[in-house]
């Protein structure tokens, strides 16, 4: 039950690159934690650092992301739990993605400074990861986006 809900409380599935896919309701605690979790496998293989990518989140519909009406069930410490429509969480889910990441290597590792690499994030989301600008190319117009990208 990690997962991000329609209006009429089925887990949302939409359409990204491997296919139809689920989205982790990142503003709860316990799906944080379940997420971090799961870095344990490649941790214990040597793996030293992680990329969440297409985090914004990126479907493949007109809209490039979920519909604003999915639900997020907000469960967090000092928190009244809630429920929000996506149009209120798109700019944090990056961000609380990020967040679990780190937090769950430093669960699995706790001496070890985690490495996270996001493209989507929010104010604050330094303190969870390193923000790359996403797909570019070597162009002109790439490079102007960038600057504004990089400074935000």
């Amino acid at each position: 039950d990690h997962f991000v809900k329609t209006v009429d409380g089925q887990t949302y599935v939409g359409p990204v690159w491997p296919g139809p896919s689920v989205f982790p309701d990142f503003t709860r605690a316990q799906t944080r934690d379940w997420w971090g979790g799961l870095y344990r496998a490649f941790h214990d293989q040597g793996v030293a650092g992680f990329w969440n990518d297409m985090n914004e989140p990126a479907v493949f519909v007109p809209s490039k992301t979920m519909p604003t009406n999915v639900v997020h069930r907000i469960d967090e410490p000092g928190f009244a739990p809630r429920t929000a429509i996506h149009a209120e969480i798109h700019n944090v889910f990056g961000m609380q993605n990020s967040r679990a990441t780190y937090e769950g290597l430093l669960t699995i590792a706790p001496d070890e400074r985690p490495f996270v690499l996001t493209r989507a994030s929010y104010a604050g989301g330094q303190r969870y990861a390193a923000t790359w600008t996403g797909d570019n190319s070597p162009t002109w117009a790439h490079l102007t986006l960038s600057t504004s990208m990089t400074l935000n």
